[in-house]
């Protein structure tokens, strides 16, 4: 924190400042902004073994209150932020009370922020002198990235040479064609030397009407005042090789992803900035496909060519990658531990273009959570008929599987578990009894293949494993159950009791993207709840010997679920079966 920039943009004067911490609190970003390109901004919020660091201002009463207008602090209000008194550990080893700004009504999941607003947080930290520790941690935070769906919106823009062009002067006096008391009145704006046309409503900013704002984000995410050194949208403008980073030029293109994303490329794209085409030299006109590869480059994933459809097709299609392995190695490893890393990395890429697909498709059966009041789906079953990208996944899970074991694998059932932020973990148990109840193999015949969409980390509540030469003949106890009962509470066979579990030699089993791990049926496994800030994905695919037993476990699943669904009240039913 730069306390003359503190000074001159609030307004106040600090008498004295100091570095320290606060236990028990974190840093969550759970403060809403523009969902395409400040999901979020930083917050405070209470964390049992939390800890954020940052600087304590001595401000007089006078100056206390005009901060407090300025934060949008006020105690008769619900909305916006509330102070809370805490104990501040200084750097220099005094401990005094403060107070620190808290949102009142935070989002209930913290969602990633910008890379230009993490880098003004990492800026202020190192100019405040805060512990390196906390900056290295910091810097570590993963980003916003576009959506798959973001990216297939981008790939729809026309080439601006096949647009009817529009000068900076009339671009500005289109503002004198707005009425104010209007919401639904025609404006303008332009980005990259694309003019959009939208209700005055949708225009975020009244500084955005009737000129190109390419220049205002690139100073913006650069740290440099907009205001201060606009240029009012006229030339020279910033072209894309102007810029300093791919970053820069990202931050510029989420915006217009913004506008884009009000009405779609259709109905708000209508017409190219003349002079910033002049400007442009013969043959580098703004290039959708350039910039997107540079971003999957940048964010780790396969190159894709994005097409003029929704729905890109790669050039080199993305397929699940098998590197070369020792089948009987491997088997062995598998019958000594229960479980084994799989050869096999799933595309990330590939990986959330089939989540997208079964999140916001109404086939799968689908299971909500609710979480500090609010409805999260944290399970979908019986989805990889509903898309090709699942069924050329799994493809590779039986083909690698079957050569592993030296018997035809076959998909029995499917999960794909969203664990959100405090989302809860699973008891103990072995996946096989409860898979053999429906008559289908016996508990040992089956295996499950892991995905991790997200990376699987102890503090993301990761797979728990026991290590063991699993089988019928030594397999650990589980609990009796009523055969009778909901399968998918009480009636569930393979409970593990609490007396147990606790002499169970547990390990965790993080995960890369993409990776994948193959466990026996009888493995004793749990997971803990998310204690991270994000939500952790994980596919699991269970596999049996059998042809057929997929459509035969789902029928018998569902004559046996039907018993405890309260009539027309399916979903509220849903919300409460476990993961």
């Amino acid at each position: 924190m730069n306390i003359d920039i503190v000074t001159k943009k609030k307004g106040v004067t600090v008498l004295e400042h100091t570095a320290g911490s606060v236990s028990g609190y974190s840093l969550s970003f759970t403060t809403g902004g523009l969902s395409s390109v400040e999901p979020s901004f930083g917050d405070c919020q209470p964390q049992s073994g939390g800890e954020i660091h940052g600087v304590a201002l001595k401000l007089t009463n006078e100056d206390m209150n005009a901060m407090d207008a300025q934060e949008g602090y006020n105690p008769n209000s619900t909305k916006g932020y509330k102070k809370i008194e805490v104990t501040v550990n200084a750097y220099d080893g005094r401990t005094f009370l403060a107070w620190v700004y808290s949102a009142r009504q935070p989002k209930p999941v913290s969602t990633h922020c910008s890379q230009r607003y993490l880098n003004v947080l990492i800026s202020g930290a190192k100019d405040a002198g805060l512990d390196p520790e906390y900056i290295e941690k910091l810097s570590k935070l993963p980003t916003y990235t576009p959506t798959p769906e973001t990216l297939a919106l981008r790939s729809k823009l026309p080439p601006l040479s096949t647009l009817p062009s529009m000068t900076v002067t009339e671009l500005a006096e289109t503002k004198n064609t707005i009425d104010p008391h209007d919401p639904d009145s025609i404006a303008y704006t332009s980005i990259h030397g694309y003019i959009f046309r939208l209700p005055r409503s949708k225009i975020t900013f009244g500084s955005h009407l009737g000129r190109d704002l390419t220049a205002r984000f690139s100073r913006h995410f650069r740290g440099i005042s907009m205001d201060l050194n606009d240029d009012l949208g006229k030339p020279p403008f910033r072209l894309p090789r102007d810029f300093e980073s791919e970053g820069e030029r990202e931050y510029v293109r989420m915006w217009r992803d913004h506008y884009l994303g009000k009405m779609g490329v259709e109905g708000v794209v209508v017409a190219c900035l003349k002079e910033y085409t002049d400007q442009l030299e013969e043959g580098e006109e703004e290039d959708d496909s350039d910039s997107d590869e540079c971003l999957l480059e940048m964010l780790g994933l396969p190159t894709l060519s994005i097409s003029s459809e929704v729905d890109s097709t790669p050039t080199q299609p993305l397929k699940p990658t098998t590197q070369h392995f020792n089948a009987s190695s491997l088997l062995s490893e598998y019958k000594r531990n229960g479980y084994v890393k799989l050869p096999i990395k799933i595309p990330r890429a590939l990986l959330e273009k089939a989540t997208v697909e079964t999140t916001y498709s109404s086939d799968p059966l689908k299971t909500y959570e609710t979480i500090r009041g609010e409805k999260y789906l944290t399970r979908c079953e019986k989805f990889i008929d509903f898309g090709d990208k699942w069924l050329e996944i799994v493809s590779v899970l039986e083909s690698v599987s079957s050569e592993i074991l030296g018997v035809d694998q076959f998909v029995f059932k499917e999960k794909l578990n969203y664990k959100p932020p405090q989302g809860k973990g699973f008891a103990p148990h072995l996946d096989g009894p409860s898979l053999a109840m429906t008559d289908q193999g016996h508990p040992n015949s089956f295996i499950t293949i892991m995905m991790a969409i997200d990376k699987m980390t102890v503090g993301n509540g990761c797979l728990e494993i026991v290590e063991g030469e699993w089988n019928t003949e030594n397999a650990v106890d589980t609990v009796k159950v009523d055969a009778n009962g909901n399968p998918d509470r009480e009636g569930r066979p393979g409970e593990i009791s609490s007396e147990v579990a606790s002499n169970l030699d547990w390990k965790h089993l993080e995960c890369e993207v993409g990776g994948c791990y193959m466990f026996s049926s009888l493995l004793p496994h749990k997971s803990a709840t998310n204690m991270s800030e994000f939500q952790r994905r994980a596919v699991f695919i269970t596999l049996s010997g059998e042809v057929g037993g997929r459509e035969e476990y789902y029928r018998k699943m569902e004559e046996k679920r039907s018993l405890f669904k309260p009539p027309n009240l399916e979903e509220e039913w849903l919300k409460s079966v476990p993961k």
